[in-house]
This record gives structure tokens, C-alpha cells and sequence, in this order.
């Protein structure tokens, strides 16, 4: 995926190479041959960055799920196979897998495969915008703003989910010897971004 187009100024840029340093100035002029107008580019641009920012949002709160998932199976597989906690483990692991088929393709093929999930929707849209110089459509801005309320709600659920069952299964978890599972957060999240 092409990440988003930078708009019309003067950028700077730098080019280590072992001990020399070299930098640079140029501008990014639009292109003089195109017919659309700079309320369009403006509008462009907008729009391009929420839904950029949006799929941001969307990989944190997926990637939360997987995490989640990851420390709980990893305790389970520390407990007996007909304890009460490894079954409400599974149960819980079993309702975040059903979570994230919401979000994203799952099945083999994926996005291939005709499956479209709220993932798909966003990148789709995101790569019709990028993808075209010029102003975007009245209902791609407005499918924007309805995908946006889609991952509102998307982000709602994971914290009621997390919420309402991580407090009881960490409290069942020490009691038992064993560490409890905890939530990744935002910054631990972009600083791990950062790092890969």
C-alpha cells in the first residue's frame, strides 16, 4: 500500500552514509497539467489522512486482539486440560476470535477470496482516494465517515471486552501461580511499530 501523497511545500532531506551527512532542500509543486483544484487536493488530502489514520487505528486494536490471545493461550497451555480456568480461557480466546473475523479477513484467500472485512472496506477506500489526483466523491467522504463510526464501535467493543473479562480471569490466574495477562498499550504499541 502507497502511503499518503504530501502536499505542495518545501521539504528537507538527509542522507547519512557512515560518517558523511549530506542534506538537501525541494519542492513539491503540483503538477501543472492537472485540472483539479486546490480545494480538491485540499479535500484529497483530508480525506486520505483520516482514512491512513483510520487503518492505524484498526492495526492497534487487531494487533491488541492477537496479543490477548497469544498470553492466553499461553496460559492455557501451562493448566490442566478440564480445569475451569482453561476452559474460560478458550471460551475467552474463542470470543476474541470471533471479534477479529469481524475485522479483518480470515479465511484462506482473504481479500482475494471475495471476503471483505472492515479492514478491506478501509484499505480499499484508502487506495480509490490516494489513487486518484483530484477531489474525492461526495459518498466516498461520506463512506469515510461511516467506516469511522464502524471502527468507533470496533474500539468500543474491545474495551468492553477486555474490560469485562480480563479483571476476572487475571484474579483466577494468580491465584493459580500464574502471570496474569495484560494489555498493550498505545505507546508500547507504536514504540514496537517504531522498532520493526
Amino acid at each position: 500500500m502507497l502511503g499518503p501523497q504530501v502536499p505542495e511545500g518545501t521539504y528537507g532531506v538527509k542522507l547519512i552514509k557512515g560518517k558523511q551527512t549530506y542534506e538537501g532542500k525541494f519542492d513539491v509543486v503540483m503538477d501543472q497539467r492537472a485540472d483539479y483544484s486546490p480545494e480538491g487536493m485540499a479535500l484529497q488530502d483530508k480525506t486520505v489522512m483520516k482514512l491512513y489514520g483510520m487503518l492505524e487505528r484498526l492495526t492497534y486494536v487487531v494487533d491488541t486482539l492477537l496479543d490477548v490471545q497469544t498470553q492466553a493461550l499461553d496460559r492455557i497451555a501451562k493448566l490442566d486440560e478440564d480445569e475451569p480456568l482453561a476452559t474460560n480461557l478458550k471460551d475467552f480466546v474463542d470470543e476474541l476470535e470471533s471479534f477479529r473475523k469481524t475485522l479483518v479477513a480470515t479465511r484462506k484467500g482473504g481479500f482475494l477470496a471475495g471476503e471483505e472485512q472492515l479492514r478491506e472496506k478501509i484499505g480499499s477506500l484508502y487506495g480509490a482516494v490516494n489513487g486518484y489526483e483530484g477531489s474525492p466523491t461526495d459518498s466516498q467522504v461520506k463512506y469515510t465517515g461511516v467506516l469511522d463510526k464502524r471502527l468507533d464501535q470496533a474500539e468500543d467493543r474491545l474495551e468492553a471486552l477486555l474490560s469485562s473479562k480480563l479483571d476476572e480471569l487475571n484474579a483466577q490466574l494468580r491465584q493459580k501461580g500464574l502471570e496474569p495477562i495484560t494489555r498493550m498499550s498505545k505507546e508500547e504499541w507504536e514504540a514496537k511499530q517504531a522498532g520493526s
